[in-house]
């Protein structure tokens, strides 16, 4: 179970908290507005009120104990930059900072974030993928040029088992999972030679993007 420090209780920084809650991470979050703060409670392990820009105030949350610090601030850059580099210089294992162009993540980088994450842009990504066609039901970026796509079965595919198909060796994608309609909705994980791939259902494929696309007439 991780410790985190998350700074900042705007949109990004609320769903952050009760994403980790939900995980099982112990999640202390801190804003200067008590009403954002507020707002966490259910989710935290423990919420705090205060600037973190002052150099006394975040020395109190001893945040050397942290596994990871979430610096979530996207209204204001400069105290943004002004947190991170105070994080680092009181021992932060390791710090994610929010940004919103590459401007502000270099100057992040710089300062001491060990990553920074980018979430418009990431969302504006996935809801243009996610949406660019009806067979596309969920997606997941894995590395450059790599996806998973939850994607609805091709009708040539249906009622056929994935030995059958020869999917591997004669599509190059992976099948990492089957998910069924009606009483058997569940998504299947355990995937082989003789599981069929039912109509109406989705398939959970690996692979390159520009090969899923070409295979599935995206």
């Amino acid at each position: 179970m991780k410790n985190v420090l998350i700074i900042g209780m705007g949109r990004f920084g609320y769903f952050t908290t009760k994403k980790l809650h939900e995980l099982g991470m112990q999640v202390i979050a801190v804003d200067q507005d008590e009403e954002k703060v507020s707002s966490v409670i259910p989710f935290a392990t423990r919420v705090l009120i205060g600037d973190c820009t002052s150099q006394s105030f975040l020395e109190g949350l001893g945040v050397n104990n942290f596994d990871l610090c979430i610096v979530a601030i996207g209204d204001n850059f400069l105290a943004s930059l002004e947190i991170t580099s105070l994080l680092k210089d009181l021992g932060a294992r390791y710090v994610v900072a929010r940004a919103s162009g590459e401007k502000e993540e270099k100057f992040l980088l710089r300062n001491g974030a060990d990553h920074v994450v980018f979430p418009e842009r990431e969302m504006a990504g996935w809801t243009a993928i996610r949406f660019s066609s009806e067979q596309i039901k969920n997606y997941i970026d894995v590395t450059e040029g790599y996806a998973i796509f939850e994607l609805t079965i091709p009708k040539d595919w249906q009622n056929k088992t994935v030995g059958q198909l020869n999917i591997r060796n004669q599509f190059g994608v992976n099948i990492l999972g089957i998910r069924g309609v009606g009483a058997t909705r569940g998504l299947a994980m355990d995937i082989a030679p003789d599981s069929v791939l039912p109509e109406g259902g989705t398939v959970l494929v690996l692979g390159p993007v520009n090969r899923i696309r070409k295979v599935f007439h995206l």
